[in-house]
């Protein structure tokens, strides 16, 4: 069993912090020099959870990712598979 924590991100982070992807990427950094093997990421109002997993794939490649919840409603069956087709190719994975 492989044990991960979701990546916490409110307003107060992204005020100081200024982006949010940025946040995010430092904070999968952070949890994987610390030993912690997976992150997870939730759909928020402000950023794209599929997107955000695309970035922190890319500058920590040795911490594995997933999605909490990615709402499938507003966006076209294609559209949805282009971009975890996306995300699959940003991340290396096979």
């Amino acid at each position: 069993m492989t044990v991960g924590i979701t990546l916490p991100l409110g307003p107060n982070d992204v005020r100081q912090s200024g982006n949010a992807v940025d946040m995010l990427v430092d904070y999968a950094r952070e949890a994987a020099s610390l030993g912690v093997r997976g992150v997870w990421i939730s759909q928020m109002f402000d950023i794209d959870a599929l997107t955000a997993v695309s970035a922190i794939a890319r500058e920590v490649p040795q911490i594995a990712l997933g999605t909490a919840a990615v709402p499938i409603c507003p966006r076209h069956p294609i559209v949805l598979a282009n971009q975890a087709q996306t995300v699959q190719a940003a991340s290396a994975a096979a």
